[in-house]
C-alpha cells in the first residue's frame, strides 16, 4: 500500500484573502495539502475560498491543523472556538458535497501559556527561589486536574465531530518546549548566560523573524505519547524525540526512585511520568521509542517528517570559529551530499553529521511506522519566512525524494 505525502500549507496573504500559492507549491512537486491555521479557525472567508479551491482540484480528504503551543484548545474558555471551527468545517463539507476536510490535527495542551509561566518563574525570583529551565512550576495534583479536565473537553468534541464524519487528531508534544525572547530578561536576572548573543539570534537563517529561542523550557504540557492510547494521533517525530532524549537523562534509574504521594501515584499510574514542583519531570526508565511505537500500532494515523528527526532540540554550528546553539526543529530532509541552498547549516561538518543522524533516524521511524500500518506523513519544513517560490521548492523537491528513498526500499 503506497503512502500519501502532505506538506504543511498556508491559504491566506498578508491581508488575510486566500491565496493558492502555497497549496500549488506543494501541488507542483507531489505534496497533497495539510491546510494548517492558528488556534480558532477564524477567517472563515478564507476558508470558505480554500475549500472551493480545492474542489474545483478534485482534493478531497485533506487534513486541516489548527495549532497553538503553551495551554492549547482543550480548556473550558476554549471549547466554544473549537465548536465553531469544527461547525464551520462540517458546514464546508456540507455546501460543497464532498468531505474537502476530514481530520482536524489539534495539540492537547498544558498547564501554563507562555506568559503565565514567565509570570510564575518572575514571582519565583522576587521570592528568592530560581526555578530550572525545565524544572515543573506546578504540582502533581494541578496538572492531573488540568489533564482530566482537557480529556473530558476533548471526549466531547470527538463525539460531535464524528456524527459528521470528522475525526479528530491529536499531535504529540514534547515534554519540553522552546522558549520565547520575552524569557531572555528573565534568564539575565536570574544569572544565566545562554550559549548565543543577541546577534546569533538576529542571524539565524530560519527562526530570527519569530519569537523563539534555543533555549528548553517546560510548561506542563500534556500528551507526551506515552500517556496517548486513544484512536487518532498524529505523532511528531521531533516531540517525540525530544521526549526520548529527556527521558534518557531523567529517570529513576538514573535519579533515584522516588516516595509518592497519592496524586504523584495517579499521574504516575495513568501517565508514567513523575511530577515534583520545582523539580524536573521524571521517568520510570528510558524510553524505548521503536517499542512505543509498535505499542500505539494503528492508533497512529498520520506522522510528521523533518530533517535531524528525533535526535534533539538543538544543534551547535560553527560560524567564524565559533560554536553557536541553533534550533534544530523543521530542518528538512538533507541526506549527505544534498545540496544546502541557504547554508541553514554553515559547517561542513556539522551539515554533514546531521545528514547522517537525520537519514538513520528516519529509516528506524519510517520502517515502524509502515509496519504498524500509518501509511499518512506530512513534512513541516520551516525554512525561515519562505513558504513558496523557487528555494522552498528545492527544499521540499530534495526531501521528497529522500522521503520515497526509504519508503520505496521497505
Amino acid at each position: 500500500m503506497s503512502w500519501t505525502i502532505y506538506a504543511a500549507r498556508g491559504f491566506v496573504n498578508k491581508r488575510g484573502e486566500f491565496d493558492p500559492a502555497q497549496i500549488n507549491d506543494g501541488l507542483d512537486l507531489g505534496f497533497y495539502p495539510a491546510i494548517v491555521t492558528i488556534s480558532k479557525a477564524n477567517n472563515k472567508k478564507a476558508i470558505n475560498d480554500t475549500c472551493k479551491y480545492l474542489k474545483e482540484k478534485e482534493i478531497y480528504g485533506i487534513p486541516m491543523k489548527i495549532t497553538s503551543h503553551g495551554r492549547g484548545e482543550f480548556i473550558d474558555s476554549r471549547m466554544p472556538e473549537v465548536k465553531d471551527s469544527i461547525d464551520l468545517v462540517i458546514k464546508l463539507n456540507e455546501r460543497y458535497g464532498k468531505k474537502i476536510i476530514r481530520e482536524i490535527d489539534f495539540h492537547f495542551g498544558a498547564l501554563h501559556t507562555f506568559g503565565e509561566e514567565y509570570d510564575i518563574r518572575k514571582k519565583a525570583l522576587e521570592e528568592g527561589v530560581i526555578y530550572d529551565n525545565i524544572a515543573a512550576t506546578y504540582t502533581a495534583e494541578e496538572y492531573y486536574s488540568a489533564k482530566k479536565n482537557a480529556e473530558g473537553n476533548l471526549n466531547k468534541i470527538k463525539k460531535h465531530a464524528q456524527k459528521y464524519g470528522i475525526e479528530i487528531w491529536i499531535e504529540n508534544v514534547s515534554i519540553n518546549n522552546f522558549a520565547t525572547r520575552d524569557y531572555l530578561p528573565l534568564l539575565n536576572k536570574m544569572g544565566r548566560k545562554p550559549e548565543y548573543t543577541e546577534e546569533d539570534l538576529n542571524k539565524d537563517k530560519r527562526f530570527r523573524d519569530t519569537k523563539w529561542i534555543p533555549e528548553e523550557l517546560h510548561l506542563g504540557d500534556f500528551g507526551f505519547l506515552i500517556d496517548q492510547k486513544s484512536s487518532g494521533i498524529c505523532l511528531d517525530i521531533e516531540h517525540f524525540g525530544i521526549t526520548v532524549e529527556h527521558s534518557k537523562v531523567y529517570n529513576f534509574e538514573t535519579m533515584g526512585r522516588p516516595k509518592m504521594d497519592k496524586w504523584q501515584e495517579k499521574v504516575f499510574n495513568e501517565c508514567g511520568i513523575y511530577i515534583e514542583k520545582g523539580k524536573p519531570v521524571l521517568f520510570e526508565k528510558e524510553i524505548d521509542p521503536i517499542k512505543t511505537i509498535e505499542e500505539l500500532g494503528d492508533n497512529i494515523e498520520i506522522c510528521h517528517l523533518m530533517g535531524y528527526q528525533g535526535n534533539g532540540m538543538f544543534y551547535y554550528d560553527i560560524i567564524d570559529g565559533r560554536k553557536v546553539k541553533k534550533i534544530s526543529t523543521h530542518m528538512p530532509i538533507l541526506f549527505e551530499g544534498d545540496r544546502d541552498p541557504l547554508k541553514i547549516v554553515e559547517d561542513d561538518n556539522v551539515r554533514t553529521d546531521l545528514a547522517r543522524k537525520t537519514e538513520k533516524t528516519l529509516k528506524s521511524y519510517l520502517k515502524v511506522l509502515n509496519k504498524t500500518g500509518c501509511r499518512k506523513a506530512m513534512t513541516e519544513i520551516h525554512i525561515g519566512s519562505i513558504y513558496t517560490g523557487p528555494i522552498w521548492k528545492e527544499y521540499h523537491k530534495t526531501s521528497l525524494r529522500n522521503i520515497k528513498s526509504i519508503l520505496n526500499s521497505l
